[in-house]
């Protein structure tokens, strides 16, 4: 899979979510596996690898995006690998060729 988008009934939503010792709104990703929501996986922000997800459309586009911005700084690229793979297997994510509608 050199592409993917994110599959139906996948959403980025404001949930309540405990930060240290408070409950924040803060957004997560809301999808058949996850219907209270996920945030992190494996250190990974999910909802900001979905964004990347919508607007690059290519995994090694969306790795480096993802390696670059505040959240993946500190992030080792095989976890982002990982989480995108896990995504897909869940049907969160689906494949898509080059150049298709995102």
């Amino acid at each position: 899979m050199s592409h993917l988008r994110l599959a139906p009934r996948v959403t980025i939503e404001q949930r309540p979510v405990i930060e240290g010792p408070y409950v924040e709104l803060r957004e997560v990703v809301v999808a058949p596996p996850y219907p209270r929501g996920v945030r992190f996986l494996q250190d990974v922000c999910v909802p900001t690898l979905l964004r990347l997800v919508e607007a690059h459309g290519a995994v090694a586009d969306v790795i480096a995006a993802y390696l670059n911005c505040p959240e993946g700084r500190r992030c080792p690229p095989e976890s982002v690998r990982q989480v995108l793979a896990r995504l897909y297997q869940e049907g969160v994510l689906v494949a898509t060729g080059p150049g298709e509608s995102q």
